[in-house]
This record gives structure tokens, sequence and C-alpha cells, in this order.
């Protein structure tokens, strides 16, 4: 549990970085309430609950997961540049 006990001491000090999250709400693996905890250690993320998706968020939905990481990444140079071109 070594290596979860120091993720969830750390990712505080991330909660400065652009972060996008996306859960499938139906993974058996990392429940909601995982997303929670998640939740509260980074709480400038954008969150983003898939409902009827499980553990593969890619496989489960690829098109889904493919606009929100691209609508991110895009958000993400507009912030780098200001809205810039």
């Amino acid at each position: 549990w070594e290596p979860l006990v120091r993720l969830q001491n750390e990712l505080p000090t991330l909660d400065h970085l652009p972060t996008s999250i996306i859960w499938g709400m139906r993974d058996w693996c990392f429940t909601s309430r995982c997303l929670e905890m998640i939740e509260q250690l980074l709480p400038s993320a954008d969150v983003h609950r898939l409902e009827d998706v499980g553990h593969y968020v890619m496989e489960d939905a690829c098109e889904q997961t493919t606009e929100l990481i691209s609508q991110f990444l895009a958000d993400s140079d507009d912030r780098m540049t200001g809205g810039q071109e």
C-alpha cells in the first residue's frame, strides 16, 4: 500500500497544474469513492464522469474520451498562449 499512500500524500502538490480526470463510473476496481478522494486532493481538476463506462475508459468510450482529451489539450494550449495564436 506504500505507493498508494505516497500518491495520496503527493497529489495535492499537483493541484496548480491543469488536470482533467475522466472516470468510468462502473469501474470494478477504482470505485466512485476513489474518485471522491481524488477530487478532494485535486479540487481544481476538471472531472468528467462517464456513467456507463467501466475500468477501461478508452475501450468503453473511445470517442467520448478522445473528445475530452482533445478539448483539454486545446484549452491547455489556450492557457499557455493566452489565447494568442
